[in-house]
């Protein structure tokens, strides 16, 4: 009865990140493909600006009502942050072999996608950005770093063409 319990779990988690893969990729793209990153690089820095291209495209998902509520107030950024990161984080697995098992799984997923990419430069690119996710789906201070990197780069980007 364990070991096919045991089984299932596996195999929930070997879909969890074949899914996870393809939300990253989806993202990877999105966000190398993006004006802000391409724009921002210069100004920020390759890190930075894969953060603050990520997080843009998190906040178009949102209506415009709740991107105001949570871009008028700190607090409520971070609130919202913090529950996001609540939701990302997936609960600590009881079993030892299966936590072991997830993070083989999970870290196969990203060599793959770091293989696809190819040419060594992507690579670093696709790396730099996958770093950027799991720090942005991890921690609320992230979160709210990339915002504050996001909005100062806006606001002299503004003062810039003025």
């Amino acid at each position: 009865m364990q070991k096919l319990e045991e089984e299932k779990t596996r195999e929930r988690l070997q879909l969890i990140a074949q899914s996870s893969m393809e939300g990253w990729r989806c993202f990877l793209e999105s966000g190398r493909n993006s004006s802000l990153y391409r724009q921002s690089l210069a100004a920020v820095g390759k890190e930075r600006a894969a953060r603050i291209a990520l997080l843009e495209l998190y906040l178009e998902t949102l209506t415009l009502e709740e991107r105001r509520r949570l871009e008028s107030n700190g607090e409520n950024f971070w609130n919202a942050a913090y529950c996001f990161v609540r939701e990302m984080v997936t609960p600590r697995l009881k079993n030892g072999a299966n936590r072991n098992f997830a993070r083989s799984i999970f870290g196969a997923a990203m060599r793959r996608l770091l293989a696809e990419e190819g040419q060594l430069e992507q690579r670093r690119e696709a790396a730099l950005f996958l770093r950027a996710m799991i720090d942005l789906c991890s921690d609320a201070n992230a979160i709210v770093a990339a915002w504050q990197d996001c909005r100062q780069y806006q606001q002299s980007n503004t003062a810039i063409e003025r």
